[in-house]
């Protein structure tokens, strides 16, 4: 019983630090990242989709998701084109990488209620 608790543990730490790296070496999360965040005209350009829409620079990689937690770490599920993860943040000073015009403001969020997430007005 023991061995079965503690080859769980060690399986369910592997896959984690297999997920992280997946995520670390695909750009991780942020303005030059193909996972979410980074700039991009078409779904090739990211390790998922482009979501093409003004509110997000024109083009921002992202990831689909139902939940947040089909989202890598730092991003939210918000309810736009079907959900997709987008970057959390608590301050316009927490959007400042992306670029000029870039701010913190609420998206709906596919649970109800409201996120902050970096975004242009």
């Amino acid at each position: 019983m023991k061995g079965n608790t503690i080859r769980r543990a060690l399986g369910m730490t592997a896959s984690l630090f297999a997920v992280s790296l997946v995520f670390a070496c695909n750009g991780g999360i942020g303005p030059g990242s193909g996972v979410v965040g980074g700039p991009c005209s078409v779904d090739t350009q990211c390790q998922s989709r482009c979501l093409n829409t003004h509110d997000f620079g024109g083009g921002m990689c992202t990831v689909s998701c139902r939940f947040d937690a089909d989202c890598p770490g730092g991003t939210t599920c918000i309810d736009k084109s079907n959900g997709v993860c987008a970057i959390q943040c608590a301050s316009p000073q927490d959007c400042a990488d992306f670029g000029p015009g870039w701010t913190c403001a609420a998206e709906d969020h596919v649970a109800g209620g409201q996120a902050l997430v970096c975004r242009v007005p």
